[in-house]
């Protein structure tokens, strides 16, 4: 069955360059106009380099800006480039996600919803991700009315930002206050599951039967096994113990990420 390959979007170079292997500062502190400079190299993992040139108006906070920048990258906790929401987003989404992490791709569509639909719409897609508060991220979570997906963000939003944080590209986790916040507010009620009755159940073979004869089958193995669709989907005639009544359920099978992800 041919299916349309996920489209992933294009992405900020720098955000694969990789680990800061070395630096080494150009100079002292020189005045350029009317400005203080400092100016420093960076060499990355992947051989990049980039020279980066930060401006003061004094040149004693050129100093004490200097002695900052020393200890975080004594430290290992600098990051030279600075991201919008949208490309930070996508880069976690379609390639630390997707490529590197191999979610499934229902996993893929939660996130993406979450993403595309609530926090990028919220924050706006250029606001800078350092820019972007837990304030901001209680709003969100209060704007939503579901719980499933007040559930979602919460995770979403833990798992993005804390790599964000762990890769230096923000300097503080704004997801953390959510993740306290969210305990108090998320009901846990028990999800009402409807039953159906043996009369309905027949009713929905006998009309899937008739009009989709295709799905006939997984659905009626369905309905009589319990199975989830991916469950259904994965058996195979040797997971069936015609002798002893058992079918063995050990397996499932979903739409694929790792081969369906096109470049733009």
């Amino acid at each position: 069955m041919n299916r349309k390959p996920i489209e992933a979007p294009s992405m900020n170079t720098t955000l694969f360059y990789g680990a800061i292997l070395s630096h080494q500062f150009i100079g002292d502190i020189s005045k350029d106009r009317d400005k203080y400079r400092i100016r420093i190299i960076f060499t990355f993992k992947t051989g990049e380099k980039y020279t980066k040139h930060i401006g003061f108006r004094t040149k004693t906070e050129a100093k004490k800006a200097k002695e900052v920048l020393i200890a975080e990258l004594a430290c290992n906790n600098y990051w030279p480039f600075s991201y919008t929401a949208e490309e930070f987003f996508d880069f976690w989404l379609y390639h630390h996600q997707l490529r590197e992490q191999k979610i499934a791709y229902a996993t893929y569509m939660t996130y993406r919803n979450v993403i595309y639909n609530y926090l990028l719409p919220a924050f706006g897609k250029k606001t800078k991700l350092e820019d972007i508060t837990a304030q901001q991220l209680l709003e969100i979570f209060d704007s939503i009315s579901y719980q499933s997906v007040r559930r979602q963000m919460c995770n979403v939003t833990n798992i993005a930002f804390q790599y964000a944080f762990q890769h230096h590209y923000i300097k503080s986790n704004p997801a953390l206050l959510l993740q306290i916040s969210a305990k108090k507010k998320i009901h846990l009620e028990p999800r009402e599951v409807p039953v159906f009755s043996v009369g309905q159940i027949q009713k929905l073979l006998f009309y899937c039967k008739k009009d989709y004869p295709d799905m006939y089958v997984p659905l009626l193995l369905s309905v009589t096994l319990g199975t989830r669709i991916s469950e259904t989907l994965a058996l195979h005639y040797y997971d069936i113990d015609f002798t002893s009544l058992i079918v063995y359920i050990n397996k499932q099978l979903g739409r694929s990420t790792n081969e369906d992800i096109k470049k733009v």
